[in-house]
């Protein structure tokens, strides 16, 4: 993991016209996580993206009003990080990694209080 880097990969990749010898990072998500990751990499990271996406759609969909904002305010957050990730990229495990993480968390812990709250409880009447 994280071999984009490396200097040896570099000698062996050189990129023309760069000035360094060590490239910083890809500069698109999707090809950074297939480089360092390869291809069953890229598609677990697509699988997350679904997941997510499917979690935030669930909640939209049958959550009171507060809870439906607060999905569409993480899918949005989500939605500019994918069209950030498309020119540049912060890699998954460099310094501000973290932020995407907090994003997938927020949508978890979204779906788990609509799960929550959809689950009635038995009233036992006497």
């Amino acid at each position: 993991m994280n071999l984009f880097r490396d200097g040896k990969v570099r000698e062996r990749y050189p990129v023309p016209m760069y000035p360094q010898s060590i490239l910083p990072h890809a500069h698109n998500e999707f090809l950074q996580l297939a480089a360092d990751l390869g291809i069953p990499g890229l598609l677990w990271w697509c699988g997350i993206y679904a997941a997510v996406g499917c979690m935030l759609w669930r909640v939209y969909r049958t959550a009171g009003p507060s809870l439906r904002l607060l999905a569409a305010a993480v899918a949005a957050a989500l939605l500019a990080h994918l069209i950030f990730s498309l020119g540049d990229a912060v890699p998954i495990w460099d310094r501000f990694g973290f932020i995407y993480w907090w994003m997938l968390a927020a949508a978890c812990i979204l779906d788990r209080l609509n799960s929550n709250a959809q689950v009635q409880p038995d009233v036992v009447t006497g």
